[in-house]
């Protein structure tokens, strides 16, 4: 009878244990995969090679980028000493080369260039695949007299300032595409010893005229105009003398 009491004690033990590890077996599974994971070491994520294709394309990319800045806004800009300079409109529309001179142009303006040696550059939608030859660059030409006559016709000159006009005298530039860039285009002279002198141009773009100023002395008498006003208009005259 004491042996079958401890027999049963035993048995009664065992499945007692079984049925408790059988319901705490998920939980410590759990942990040990827990436990697994934070002892496992993060591998980094290695950056995918880059492949003979892609170099090819990155070096011919920078073996096509011009030598000079850019623009990244539509507009017209004048390109000297490696800086840009973006040109602004004129109120006023360039006439046609058979007409001498404009109307006056009476606000100075607002890009002046060191030298006459500048480049430009046309960045403009309208343009990509519609690009002329030559593009004009037109004199404007300041107006430092004027002649005006009193009741008994005596004539007497006063100084005059603030007073320019678009001349029918220019420059031509020869127009290049700059590669990798379809809408934009290089506006540059034939000769490349040529120098605009001091004063004050218009860049004729589809009869709109983009102004700036060449910086220094002005000795060119084409920038230079004297005006005589008489009971039946204005009538112009290139100066003697700047």
């Amino acid at each position: 009878m004491l042996a079958r009491f401890f027999a049963g004690m035993l048995l009664f033990a065992g499945l007692a244990g079984l049925a408790y590890y059988k319901e705490k077996l998920p939980v410590i599974a759990e942990h040990l995969h827990l436990t697994a994971a934070a002892d496992t070491p993060m591998i980094a994520a290695v950056p995918q090679a880059i492949g003979p294709a892609e170099v090819k394309n990155v070096v011919q990319q920078q073996a096509n980028a011009p030598a000079f800045p850019v623009p990244s806004d539509y507009g017209i800009y004048a390109l000297s000493s490696g800086t840009l300079s973006e040109l602004n409109a004129l109120s006023e529309r360039v006439p046609d080369k058979r007409i001498a001179v404009s109307t006056p142009i009476t606000r100075p303006s607002r890009t002046t260039l060191p030298d006459g040696r500048g480049k430009f550059i046309i960045f403009r939608r309208d343009l990509a695949g519609n690009a002329p030859d030559r593009i004009e660059v037109r004199v404007v030409a300041r107006v430092v007299r004027a002649s005006t006559f009193d009741a008994k016709g005596k004539p007497s000159s006063v100084a005059v300032s603030d007073a320019w006009n678009i001349r029918n005298l220019s420059y031509e530039f020869r127009v290049r595409p700059i590669a990798g860039n379809p809408e934009m285009l290089l506006v540059q002279s034939e000769n490349p010893d040529f120098v605009l002198p001091a004063g004050r141009y218009a860049l004729v773009v589809k009869e709109q005229g983009y102004d700036f100023v060449v910086a220094g002395a002005v000795t060119d008498l084409s920038q230079c105009l004297e005006r005589t006003d008489a009971v039946n208009g204005s009538f112009y005259s290139e100066c003697k003398k700047p």
